[in-house]
């Protein structure tokens, strides 16, 4: 006797979902892909509070590698030239991958690349600004990450690599989709360093979205049984 009144509720709920603003199901990345999907964000209300998701491109001119050499911390020790040699090679190398963002990327802020195939990787970037943090002077290479938070999805879904153009490279279901959690780490070095609570309290509902969509060590176990 019940199944008339079920079968109308969920008649009247595909009409509901119809009406769904449809350009929330992937974070920007529809026209992309033409996803056809129906809206299944069980949305984070901290995410209103990511101001960089509506932030418009904030980008910096960049100097040289001749300019940064004024600028960078110089190494001090004796008889080792071949390792002081190296150690500058490495900054050459960081400040030749500093990139703009792509226009139409949703990208907000000039960022450093991985230099591997033109995305941008959770966790190469965290790594990456843990020696880069010592050239700040230089360049703000800790707004490399304002870019993942732009793309932050409306459950608090941060895809672990996108693409130059902004798109994801994973769905978000995929329990290896996102994380490891090294952003908060990485963002944490960095207040320890320069004690910005600006920057902190700016990105901190961010990250705790970030936190509740994290799979845990035991759902990437059972991913891959």
């Amino acid at each position: 006797m019940y199944r008339p009144l079920i079968s109308l509720l969920l008649g009247i709920l595909s009409l509901s979902l119809l009406d769904i603003d449809a350009s929330a199901q992937s974070c920007g990345n529809n026209e992309k892909y033409k996803i056809p999907y129906k809206n299944t964000y069980v949305k984070e209300p901290l995410t209103a509070e990511n101001e960089f998701r509506t932030m418009k491109p904030d980008t910096i001119a960049v100097g040289t590698f001749e300019q940064a050499k004024e600028i960078l911390p110089v190494p001090v020790w004796e008889g080792h030239e071949k390792e002081i040699e190296m150690y500058w090679r490495a900054w050459e190398i960081a400040v030749g991958n500093i990139r703009q963002p792509e226009e139409g990327s949703g990208f907000v802020s000039t960022y450093m690349d991985t230099a591997y195939n033109g995305n941008i990787f959770m966790w190469d970037s965290s790594f990456i600004l843990m020696f880069a943090r010592y050239g700040d002077r230089f360049f703000p290479f800790q707004r490399t990450l304002d870019n993942f938070y732009a793309k932050q999805h409306p459950d608090g879904f941060i895809c672990r690599e996108i693409k130059g153009d902004g798109a994801d490279c994973f769905e978000r279901y995929d329990p290896t989709s996102t994380g490891p959690n090294l952003i908060p780490w990485c963002e944490m070095v960095y207040y320890h360093q320069f004690g910005n609570i600006d920057r902190l309290h700016k990105v901190f509902a961010s990250l705790c979205c970030l936190l509740y969509t994290s799979p845990s060590p035991r759902d990437k176990r059972q991913s891959r049984m």
